[in-house]
């Protein structure tokens, strides 16, 4: 099983603490590293290690992982910190990122605390 699907699987049957530990096991043998800051961000989030996850995100973001669903993310740490102007501002920034990016993609309202939730939608807010 490659390590994606198995992370996945870790999540999907709630085992997150388990999730993050088999993915930091394996860091060395993923060489996409900004999938593994944006995942660890994820499942970080997920733990409520809110500063962690800010940080792994961010490390994804300078990695080249530019897109809506990892500023979805960031807005959604933020929110969870309570930086809520900064939270809005990733979030706008997924909107558009997802609009530019999407033929018929709009996104009907911004709300901080569904940021994140959901992964590899149109409809990310």
């Amino acid at each position: 099983m490659k390590i994606e699907e198995e992370i996945q699987k870790l999540v999907d049957e709630d085992q997150i603490q388990e999730a993050l530990l088999t993915l930091d096991a394996n860091e060395a043998k993923i060489h996409d590293k900004a999938w593994y800051y944006s995942e660890r961000g994820w499942i970080l989030g997920m733990l409520e290690r809110y500063q962690e996850a800010f940080w792994s995100l961010n490390k994804a973001l300078s990695l080249g992982q530019d897109d809506a669903g990892i500023l979805s993310q960031l807005g959604w740490v933020l929110n969870k910190m309570e930086m809520h102007e900064s939270a809005l501002d990733y979030l706008n920034q997924a909107e558009k990122r997802k609009a530019a990016t999407t033929p018929g993609c709009t996104v009907k309202r911004l709300d901080p605390d569904a940021a994140g939730q959901v992964r590899g939608s149109c409809r990310l807010l």
